[in-house]
């Protein structure tokens, strides 16, 4: 069942981002990180699920990728706070196409909404971190920069 949920968040984050950006988006695995690891990316998305599988899909990316992003997908000038709004978009987006590639298995997992974070050195803490596994990728996307996609799951 592992294999099956980070293969379907790599292919999944990566075919969204190329589609809503209409641009190549390039994928990197990362290490991952650990429970008291510090991010300085200004805007952070979280959306938990269970069922199946449980956890938490987390997208950061700095608040220029996100303006960047928000206009794009907005079609002009963004605000912070709509720029925000759109990263927990693209978030959402994802979660539901890696829903939708474990469509085979029973209720893979239920979502809550997205929560928002916008400021510098917010610390990503995920109670008996111990017991989840985590994958982690760094996308660039060449219109506007670096979006990280981190997989907290069990």
């Amino acid at each position: 069942m592992e294999k099956n949920i980070t293969a379907a968040m790599g292919k999944a984050a990566e075919n969204t981002l190329q589609q809503l950006f209409d641009c190549r988006v390039q994928k990197i695995l990362q290490k991952p990180i650990t429970a008291d690891q510090q991010h300085l990316d200004e805007f952070s998305c979280f959306i938990g699920f269970t069922g199946s599988y449980n956890g938490l899909f987390v997208l950061k990316c700095s608040k220029q990728t996100a303006l960047k992003n928000g206009a794009c997908m907005l079609g002009g000038e963004v605000s912070a706070a709509e720029a925000l709004d759109a990263a927990g978009e693209i978030l959402n987006i994802i979660t539901g196409a890696v829903k939708k590639y474990l469509h085979k298995e029973q209720n893979p997992f239920t979502i809550t909404p997205p929560a928002l974070i916008s400021g510098r050195e917010s610390t990503i803490r995920v109670p008996r971190i111990e017991t989840y596994s985590i994958i982690s990728y760094k996308f660039n996307i060449a219109l506007s920069g670096n979006v990280y996609i981190e997989l907290f799951y069990k």
